[in-house]
């Protein structure tokens, strides 16, 4: 996503995307610099979205932030999804299908923590996607200039049958 860099700024916020031909990124910081909320897009899909609480982290610029990873990248974390979500039986029966956005934290040492639903409908789903993330091994940290530091990151998960 390096083909064409856009920054404005509203009353309150400042916002800084980067385009390409079907990705996006956006980054946004509040009026007072103490959050920093980034967003990857493919096409109109949500791909990654975190924030960074300048409240909670020892950093007060961050000129090169790298996000949290699944050890292994994104093809290790789309396989330990597969080979560990089971679609319920009750949605599975009756073609139910819902996106379930999970938001996690990332802590500095890679653990996760801080798991919660932040999108969804079917308390089936949301209860498997719960039951997934937490028993995901630890990640590669988020570093902000290079220091480690604790990321929050949103994972959309979509249930749908074929």
């Amino acid at each position: 996503c390096t083909t064409t860099t856009t920054a404005y700024r509203d009353q309150n916020n400042l916002y800084c995307t980067k385009e390409e031909a079907s990705c996006s990124e956006v980054i946004t910081k509040d009026q007072h610099s103490l959050i920093l909320n980034y967003s990857k897009y493919i096409g109109d899909s949500l791909e990654l979205s975190m924030v960074i609480n300048k409240r909670d982290t020892a950093f007060i610029f961050c000129q090169e932030m790298v996000p949290p990873e699944f050890i292994g990248g994104e093809q290790m974390l789309l396989k330990f999804l597969i080979d560990n979500v089971k679609y319920p039986p009750h949605s599975h029966t009756n073609n139910i299908t819902d996106v379930i956005f999970v938001v996690f934290i990332v802590e500095s040492g890679g653990e996760i923590s801080n798991v919660r639903i932040r999108k969804g409908e079917q308390i089936d789903l949301i209860m498997e996607v719960l039951r997934v993330i937490n028993i995901m091994p630890a990640w590669n940290p988020g570093k902000c200039n290079g220091v480690p530091v604790s990321m929050q990151f949103e994972l959309p998960i979509r249930f749908k049958l074929k």
